[in-house]
């Protein structure tokens, strides 16, 4: 019975480590949606409120939805607001994509560099970049997120048969 119980704890807690593996994919994928909306509302606040470069900046950094984005942690009175930036996103080590973190480059390196009309127009292409990644990396997270629970589930029977 001893034995029974053991491999059931066993069996458990891979079950529950492999979980734990797979909600890092699942992660992964709801911080590129982050991103997403992120751009989605740049599109809003160009569109509605005409604010500038650092007024985004302040705006998204204010807002609770996007505490993890570090990179928008930066001092608003400094004149190099957007070199500061960039060097952060090229730090941030929360998204392994690079497609994704060049896109994130390219878009705070030309917002505020046109009229309003033409920052609107790259921020809607900047969303569409980004829809089209998560599109491509939706399945085969879905898929490694799957296969570390199902490993670790089967690496548990595994010991669990061996102790026995």
């Amino acid at each position: 019975m001893l034995k029974l119980t053991g491999g059931l704890f066993i069996i458990i807690s891979c079950s529950l480590l492999g979980k734990y593996v797979g909600l890092g994919y699942i992660k992964k994928l709801r911080l590129h949606e982050k991103l997403l909306q992120m751009y989605n509302e740049t599109t809003v606040l160009l569109e509605y409120s005409y604010m500038t470069f650092d007024e985004i900046v302040k705006s998204l950094n204010n807002s609770p939805a996007f505490y993890e984005f570090d990179f928008l942690c930066v001092s608003t009175s400094d004149i190099n607001i957007r070199y500061d930036m960039l060097s952060k996103i090229d730090c941030w080590n929360k998204i392994e994509n690079e497609e994704s973190k060049d896109n994130l480059k390219a878009f705070f390196s030309q917002l505020g560099t046109t009229d309003n009309q033409g920052q609107i127009t790259y921020s809607k292409l900047a969303a569409e970049r980004e829809k089209e990644i998560i599109n491509r990396n939706k399945n085969d997270l879905m898929r490694r997120s799957k296969l570390a629970s199902s490993i670790s589930f089967s690496a548990g029977i595994l010991l669990t048969i061996m102790l026995i």
